[in-house]
């Protein structure tokens, strides 16, 4: 469980949550998985890839995929994917001190 201080990192990069009716991934291209449980108390399973220099591609519940946010802190074109792992990987070390 990552502290509240993380949550907004971590959701900037699954936004706009636009459609991908093709996805451009294969399975192998899994950067990372996250359960987020929502304030009525279910879960969502969300799975994240990297799609090179694009926006991040994750699927919820394994059901369908949706691009995420391309642009870091300061307007930079990256992989969304990578800093959306990245989000992931300093909250779960935060939890760790």
């Amino acid at each position: 469980m990552v502290t509240a201080e993380h949550i907004p990192a971590i959701l900037r990069w699954l936004q706009p949550g636009e459609y991908v009716p093709n996805p451009p991934i294969f399975p192998h291209d899994m950067l990372g998985e996250i359960w987020i449980k929502t304030n009525s108390g279910s879960e969502v399973r969300l799975r994240f890839y990297t799609a090179g220099k694009n926006p991040a591609v994750y699927t919820v519940d394994g059901i369908d995929h949706f691009w995420g946010s391309h642009q870091d802190e300061q307007g930079r074109w990256v992989d969304g994917g990578v800093g959306l792992g990245r989000a992931v990987r300093t909250a779960f070390d935060a939890t760790k001190r």
